[in-house]
């Protein structure tokens, strides 16, 4: 059994934090062993995100926009446990028992809102004090490997395909001049061809 490592309770969906500067998928980290609940890390994801608490580094660059990291391995291989619902103060749910998957697939039904615009979690209760800042994508471009934000994308790639078909007329300038020279060239040599012969 995993402990969350705030409210000391058994981590009924326990939560890995993965954003941190120390984290690695393949080496033991700061991280490796320490759990959160789901509704521990949604009430206290302020002061988990900004560093890591055991060596304080801060967020990665390539990982700080991820999502919480469900630890899937725990919750796969505990197949015997059944939880109650901390939330639920319904009657018909209230007596019932879930495994994790359950409980997980009832929070977010009942009880907790993903926010598409910004990724996060939130409880249904504070709902009303969620003020989204949306998160603004980027985008790599294809051509130049450049990462443009989403107000920009277009405009980008439209400067891109811009390029791109005065790169063509150019090239079909070049090559109507070519063929001209090709012509000349071809007529010169058969010219020359008739009177050597």
């Amino acid at each position: 059994m995993l402990d969350c490592s705030i409210c000391l309770q058994t981590c009924k969906i326990p939560i890995q934090l993965t954003h941190f500067e120390c984290y690695d998928p393949i080496k033991v980290n700061c991280n490796s062993f320490i759990r959160f609940c789901l509704l521990c890390y949604i009430k206290h994801k302020d002061e988990l995100l900004n560093k890591c608490l055991i060596c304080k580094k801060g967020k990665s660059s390539t990982r700080s926009e991820q999502s919480p990291v469900i630890d899937s391995n725990y919750i796969y291989h505990d197949t015997f446990s059944r939880y109650k619902c901390d939330l639920c103060h319904d009657i018909n749910h209230n007596n019932k028992y879930f495994n994790h998957l359950d409980l997980y697939n009832h929070l977010l039904s009942n009880h907790i809102y993903n926010c598409q615009d910004c990724n996060e979690l939130i409880l249904h209760s504070t709902l009303d004090k969620h003020h989204c800042q949306k998160k603004e994508r980027s985008f790599q471009c294809i051509e130049c490997n450049q990462r443009v934000t989403e107000k920009e994308v277009l405009k980008h790639y439209l400067s891109h395909l811009n390029d791109q078909s005065n790169q063509i007329e150019l090239f079909e300038e070049r090559t109507r001049l070519a063929k001209r020279v090709y012509r000349k060239l071809l007529q010169e040599s058969e010219r020359i061809y008739n009177l050597l012969s």
